[in-house]
């Protein structure tokens, strides 16, 4: 399965329920995952299942010796059923339909043990999470390096002994992509952001996951985040590693795409895996302007989820705005996520919370309908 928000919704949740819940499974099994397209698996994959299995997960092809023959002691072909076919006379293997998503609603859950089971298996993460924060700050030239501004080098104590000082900083990170709907002014919204934030101690960030990367290398970059921008796509999915606790995610949603992509009235299949859950996640719908065409390709060969895109800033910081700084935020200006009230200017471009909460509600708040197909 390569659309990655439809693995979490689809997949992981069922995995959590058999393995975790009613223990249907223990660890020591081997786990292949079956991709169309001949995809490999991506780091997201071993991410997500590692946590199911003693041994490396596997993409489905290797399940499969050329050379012999493999011998199980039990198979479970997940996703699949038995048709028979009384014309051919014989049963069929077919995919079976996907399960609907009203069914099964664990996602909150799902990401609190998963950060768990991250933590307790890498006791160096919170090490490596503020040395990762002290490099990208130091990159974007906010942090000087050894011998200035009085910060010291690494050592085994002094990372820690800089955490009031990280911990002033908030970062914004904005995905980009190199294969499809790539975002073509990204440089100059980063420099604006910077220019007019870093001085509030808010810093503004590339996040780019589509080279291999090591696991730790995913939740490091996530972790030191308190908000993330970026357009519709499965990349999103890794803002489960963001800290909860009121942390923003903001989904942008492409001119003149499907409405399973840029619908204001639900979630999207990969805004539904925070619903209920202590993040802020809001769909901001970008206009017919954002589009940026290839002039070599007829328009046919361009449909919405492989055009570029551009957002205009004074849109984004309008929103970066009300969200995060104004006031101190929305969190310290209506004190609850029951309470949140979207300026009508920021209403006008296309937005939604689709789950609003700040530090101290006891549940989240939803201001469109729960995505159940």
């Amino acid at each position: 399965m390569t659309m990655l928000g439809e693995f979490f919704l689809r997949v992981i949740r069922f995995m959590h329920y058999y393995f975790e819940q009613v223990q249907l499974f223990g660890k020591d099994i081997q786990l292949w995952v079956i991709m169309q397209d001949k995809s490999p698996l991506f780091t997201f994959h071993h991410l997500f299942l590692e946590k199911y299995t003693l041994h490396n997960v596997q993409h489905a092809s290797d399940m499969m010796e050329s050379l012999h023959c493999n011998c199980f002691r039990r198979l479970f072909l997940c996703g699949f059923s038995l048709e028979p076919d009384s014309v051919a006379n014989r049963t069929w293997l077919r995919p079976t339909y996907l399960p609907r998503l009203s069914s099964l609603r664990l996602f909150p859950q799902i990401i609190s043990q998963f950060n768990e089971w991250v933590d307790s298996v890498d006791i160096h993460l919170q090490r490596r999470t503020l040395e990762y924060k002290w490099q990208r700050l130091q990159n974007l030239n906010i942090l000087a390096p050894k011998g200035r501004n009085g910060v010291p080098p690494f050592s085994d104590n002094s990372i820690f002994q800089m955490a009031p000082i990280l911990n002033r900083w908030k970062i914004i990170g904005f995905y980009q992509r190199k294969v499809r709907r790539r975002w073509t002014n990204l440089e100059s919204i980063l420099r604006e952001c910077n220019t007019k934030y870093n001085p509030l101690h808010i810093a503004c960030d590339t996040i780019f996951l589509e080279d291999y990367m090591h696991s730790q290398d995913v939740v490091v970059q996530h972790r030191i985040l308190d908000m993330i921008v970026g357009i519709h796509g499965a990349h999103l999915q890794d803002a489960v590693w963001m800290r909860q606790n009121g942390s923003f995610v903001i989904e942008l949603m492409p001119a003149n795409a499907t409405p399973w992509a840029s619908n204001l009235e639900m979630p999207t299949l990969v805004g539904m895996t925070f619903w209920d859950t202590q993040f802020n996640y809001v769909g901001l719908k970008l206009p017919e302007s954002s589009i940026v065409l290839d002039p070599k390709l007829p328009m046919q060969r361009q449909p919405w989820f492989r055009r570029d895109f551009q957002v205009e800033w004074t849109m984004l910081n309008r929103v970066i705005e009300f969200l995060m700084v104004h006031n101190g935020g929305v969190c310290n200006v209506f004190q609850s996520g029951q309470h949140f009230r979207v300026p009508p200017q920021i209403q006008q471009y296309g937005f939604a919370f689709f789950n609003a909460f700040c530090p101290g509600d006891k549940h989240p708040y939803h201001f469109t309908k729960e995505k159940t197909g």
